[in-house]
């Protein structure tokens, strides 16, 4: 699977990448929302995982919400550390990554049916 990982923080992101490419996915980084969509907007991707709060402006439902109207095939993942979230059923392919979470949790969420 290619993977769009859209995480402001340094040590955060090189782990999540580091992490689903031992489980044989390609993954790229983006750090802002901007950043983001330019590159979902240059090729195909099979998955989207964004942080909630992005310290660059925007924030990651905003984000997933236009991917979902751009790309409604894209599986999309929101990270967040909060504890209730309100909105998982919109988009309906939106998935809601606790953190912290672990590497097989990363994996399952973009590779769940």
């Amino acid at each position: 699977m290619k993977v769009l990982v859209v995480e402001d923080e340094d040590m955060v992101a090189r782990s999540m990448i580091r992490a689903l490419k031992m489980h044989g996915h390609q993954a790229e980084r983006a750090v802002s929302v901007e950043e983001a969509r330019r590159i979902l907007q240059s090729g195909p991707f099979d998955a989207l995982i964004c942080d909630m709060l992005l310290g660059r402006g925007g924030n990651g439902l905003e984000l997933i919400s236009w991917a979902h109207s751009e790309f409604p095939a894209l599986r999309c993942v929101l990270a967040t550390a909060a504890n209730t979230v309100g909105f998982v059923e919109d988009p309906p392919t939106l998935r809601l990554l606790r953190k912290p979470f672990n590497t097989q949790e990363l994996h399952d969420a973009i590779t769940r049916p």
